[in-house]
């Protein structure tokens, strides 16, 4: 990854934490201590992703060179790892402070959390039922693909109009489910947009792909 850049997949779920470090464990290649103010973009291996242990990471990119915009803090339980799109733009990964993380295979991961059906899981309100969304098919997607993901999902699963694919589902719902900032799920809502893949109603998003 020294002369090429790729795009970064992101997973911050914390309610899954238990649930992944126990597979993590059965498939590590590795594991890693890192001091304070690296930054680990550049050490990023295609197809391998880093689960967090420990410590924090800082999650940096811009359009140019030496700036720096946040996107994201990521946490004990948090998964990162490069996908396989190149990328005009610049990422940085900083370390805040002594991290430790576990590396494994990113498909060897998908495969086993397809395995053992773990999912995220959905609530609406106190009074409506959980929704399970499986995990597998975000791993590796770039945070566009995932939102679109999350929203195809629910509004295939609730939705009772069969021609029309439609969901109520604010940002900050989605935000919660994958661990990403309010602010990027709503730009990548306005991409998905922009892409034709979804549309927005009275409040509904329809699921046009």
């Amino acid at each position: 990854m020294k002369n090429e850049k790729f795009k970064i997949w992101t997973l911050q779920a914390s309610s899954l934490w238990r649930e992944l470090k126990s597979l993590i464990k059965e498939i590590e290649e590795e594991r890693i201590d890192f001091d304070a103010g690296i930054d680990i973009y550049p050490l990023l291996k295609p197809e391998k992703c880093l689960f967090l242990l420990s410590g924090e990471l800082l999650f940096f990119s811009s359009s140019k060179e030496g700036e720096k915009f946040l996107i994201g803090i990521f946490h004990k339980g948090s998964l990162i790892g490069p996908t396989s799109v190149k990328t005009e733009r610049f990422f940085n990964l900083n370390i805040s402070y002594p991290t430790r993380v576990s590396v494994c295979s990113s498909s060897v991961l998908q495969e086993m959390i397809s395995q053992n059906k773990i999912a995220l899981s959905y609530k609406k309100n106190i009074f409506s039922k959980s929704i399970k969304i499986p995990l597998s098919p975000i791993i590796g997607v770039d945070i566009v693909e995932a939102v679109f993901y999350i929203i195809s999902y629910l509004a295939n699963t609730i939705s009772k109009d069969e021609k029309t694919k439609s969901i109520r589902i604010f940002p900050a719902e989605i935000s919660k489910l994958i661990g990403a900032r309010k602010d990027i799920v709503t730009l990548a809502i306005a991409k998905l947009k922009k892409r034709g893949w979804i549309d927005i109603m009275k409040g509904h998003i329809i699921v046009k792909r």
